[in-house]
């Protein structure tokens, strides 16, 4: 469902730019990218969920390798964003990352259908929204776990505002190349 929920929101992303009011603009894309982010949590946390699941015997190393599988993709995601962009227009970047979640959450489907057959037959994974929210509240008492997730928050959003401040920057040095400033 996140996969379906990036994708979705990507395609429509990549046709933000026929917008001509500002306004709506600025709040579409508030939006969009919320829902994005919505999506991108409800896969990270199935993968990491299907990992624990179906490789428990080898957690560390699945761990270690879906860390690095992320760590890759946010080193090649933006440069290669860039040359698709500096190829073609805006929108064909935000097709391109629709079409790749479209054709994964098929083939993850096909790959894990056993393991989401045999879930939906045992029920003693299913959780009632009261006693998740329970759960989560008493998680979040904890200090060190508040901690933990207070600075991971902290750390992406230093490394997120990067973004939109380096590429102005890059572009009054001279570095007017997207697939550069990618």
């Amino acid at each position: 469902m996140g996969l379906i929920l990036v994708g979705v929101s990507s395609l429509v992303f990549g046709t933000i730019d026929y917008l001509e009011n500002s306004v709506a603009y600025a709040v579409i894309s508030f939006i969009l990218r919320g829902l994005q982010g919505l999506g991108c949590a409800a896969t990270d946390t199935a993968v990491f969920a299907i990992a624990s699941s179906r490789f428990n015997k080898n957690l560390g190393k699945v761990n270690s390798y879906l860390n690095s599988c992320i760590g890759i993709s946010f080193m090649l995601g933006p440069p290669l964003g860039g040359l698709i962009y500096a190829w073609s227009n805006f929108t064909i970047p935000f097709v391109t990352s629709a079409m790749l979640c479209f054709v994964s959450g098929v083939l993850v489907n096909l790959a894990f259908r056993d393991l989401r057959e045999s879930q939906l037959s045992k029920k003693e994974g299913v959780v009632s929204p009261k006693v998740l929210l329970t759960k989560s509240l008493h998680l979040l008492s904890k200090l060190r776990f508040s901690w933990i997730a207070v600075t991971a928050m902290f750390g992406t959003a230093c490394t997120s505002y990067l973004d939109p401040t380096l590429e102005p920057y890059l572009a009054e040095s001279g570095y007017n190349n997207t697939a550069i400033v990618g």
